[in-house]
């Protein structure tokens, strides 16, 4: 039995130059039970032709668009509503997922509530991507090829993190891994910055 994940995004038609590169990460997930729902809101904008082409074409995928603006919490918490799968992962529209992203932190999570990645160290041989990246010295890549994310000469570092994590460890929201069934009794709350640590840390309060 293959537990099912949703993966949601929320985003904003001023971001849509990155929904093209985040529905290939998602496209390309070696995990094969899982669906996507992405929340686009701004005011006086009309809905995205890119994710309404996308929903004609790939059935696992569920787009909503507002004109309205929201807070980044609120976002989620409304994806998380449309959600029925067992599991929700996050997908932040300027970062990048390899294949394998989904099936590594599915195998891992086991029979915890909330698991995370700890750390994100990267080579990219394109900088031209995300200049943000960390492009590693070639005599350090060597060092990279027992890690989780490796893909056509892309390496990732990255360590995934329980329950169990302590409180400074409940950030980088864009990789969080939880449990549907914490919401809505556990919510994001009505803000921009920090939604993702308040709502890791009331997930560790309660089921540590």
């Amino acid at each position: 039995f293959i537990m099912s994940v949703t993966v949601i995004i929320p985003t904003t038609w001023k971001r849509k130059h990155f929904h093209q590169v985040i529905y290939n990460c998602y496209r390309n997930q070696t995990y094969k039970n899982k669906k996507l729902i992405v929340f686009e809101d701004q005011e006086n904008t009309e809905p995205s032709e890119f994710w309404l082409s996308v929903v004609k074409t790939d059935g696992s995928v569920f787009y909503m668009h507002e004109k309205k603006t929201y807070t980044i919490g609120a976002k989620r918490n409304k994806l998380i509503e449309k959600a029925t799968t067992e599991y929700i992962a996050h997908f932040d529209d300027d970062d990048i997922y390899m294949p394998n992203y989904l099936e590594v932190m599915m195998n891992y999570i086991g029979d915890a509530y909330f698991c995370k990645l700890l750390s994100w160290l990267n080579y990219m041989p394109n900088m031209s991507l995300f200049n943000k990246y960390v492009n590693l010295n070639p005599s350090y890549r060597s060092k990279f090829d027992y890690l989780y994310h490796k893909h056509d000469g892309i390496y990732y570092y990255r360590r995934t993190g329980r329950r169990e994590d302590p409180d400074t460890y409940l950030e980088f929201g864009f990789s969080y891994l939880y449990k549907r069934c914490v919401y809505p009794e556990i919510s994001f709350p009505d803000i921009n910055l920090g939604e993702d640590y308040e709502f890791a840390y009331a997930i560790k309060k309660k089921h540590s």
